[in-house]
């Protein structure tokens, strides 16, 4: 515990005292022990502005965060936020490509912030990246698939009741759904893979928002008996448990 003296310099040395040893504590906010990301999808953090997030390997950290609770994020009332992403500080797998989508929220660390989806150029599947840019215009988080998207967008306008993002994602069949949830130093994309990951969602849609304000996700299988063509296609529906979404 921090000694603090009687006078009023005394009181605002151990103020500033007791600040930087809560400041120490949290140094390790926002890490994570979920699954490794998978080899085609990058994350990375930016922990000081007007960096290159993507050309600096020093200065990025590559990261599959376990969702926070105690993070939020919510639409900001009034922010002064760029039309489009800058380039400096983007990930290299995405310097030729278009805006697909945006929402807006204030992030718990770095305050208004604006969430694109940014789809590649060219003819067919496509890399895709999911940026978060500040008041400033720098990028403080990123989200990289190289798996070749043909559709990567917004599925919902605003951050849900549970400040749930969401993304649509297609690599050619099937729509599927990435859950952005707030953390310390950016977003987790819930869970790194198609089977475990934030590609985890797959033959899947939004669904909501309910009374509350909350979206629900629809997940289908195909059993492809006898093929995949004629096959008997089951769903359920998940729900936001605090960490995850189950059904």
């Amino acid at each position: 515990m921090t000694n603090m003296s009687v006078n009023s310099g005394g009181r605002l040395l151990g103020a500033l005292a007791a600040v930087g040893a809560m400041v120490a504590l949290c140094a390790g906010c926002g890490s994570d022990d979920g699954p490794t990301v998978a080899r085609t999808v990058t994350v990375t953090a930016s922990t000081s502005t007007g960096s290159s997030v993507g050309g600096d390997p020093t200065a990025e950290s590559t990261t599959d965060a376990t969702t926070s609770g105690a993070d939020t994020a919510t639409a900001p009332a009034t922010a002064a936020l760029p039309a489009e992403p800058p380039t400096n500080g983007a990930p290299a797998l995405c310097a030729n490509t278009k805006v697909t989508g945006t929402v807006d929220v204030v992030h718990p660390s770095w305050g208004p912030t604006r969430v694109f989806t940014v789809l590649g150029k060219g003819i067919g599947p496509q890399p895709a990246c999911i940026l978060a840019v500040d008041g400033t215009g720098t990028i403080r988080w990123s989200f990289a698939d190289n798996n070749g998207e043909s559709r990567w967008a917004m599925a919902a306008s605003a951050p849900d009741s549970n400040n749930n993002m969401f993304v649509t994602y297609n690599p050619g069949r099937y729509d599927g759904i990435i859950v952005l949830h707030p953390t310390a130093d950016g977003f987790s994309p819930i869970g790194a893979d198609y089977a475990t990951g934030p590609l985890r969602y797959y033959y899947a849609e939004l669904q909501g928002p309910d009374a509350s304000g909350a979206y629900a996700i629809k997940e289908s299988s195909n059993d492809c008996e006898p093929s995949c063509a004629g096959g008997t296609v089951t769903s359920k529906i998940l729900r936001w448990n605090g960490s995850s979404y189950v059904g």
